[in-house]
């Protein structure tokens, strides 16, 4: 049985890592880990919020220059952080608390 929201991101198309997201955060609620569900599904939103930031077009406001900058530092970040494993990180946290 397929839920309205599962419908709604089928139709929606979106990227594969916030359908990997969305597809976990179904299997939690259908298993009733409802907890587990809501921080799949809140990571899959933050994605596709950070998507379509990524995706964006410079502002007419902020000068080339200084956009050039912004990108430069957001790919440091990017490289040193390692982003995409960011999330695991977080359940991993999630999962063994510290007391």
């Amino acid at each position: 049985m397929k839920l309205p929201f599962e419908e709604w991101t089928i139709e929606k198309r979106f990227s594969r890592n916030v359908s990997k997201l969305f597809n976990e955060a179904f299997i939690c609620y259908k298993g009733a880990a409802y907890r587990a569900s809501l921080l799949f599904s809140y990571l899959g939103f933050l994605t596709i919020i950070k998507e379509i930031i990524i995706k964006s077009n410079k502002a007419t406001s902020i000068p080339q220059g200084r956009w050039d900058d912004i990108w430069k530092e957001y790919s440091m970040k990017m490289r040193t952080r390692k982003m995409n494993f960011m999330p695991l990180q977080m359940i991993r946290d999630l999962r063994f608390p510290m007391t």
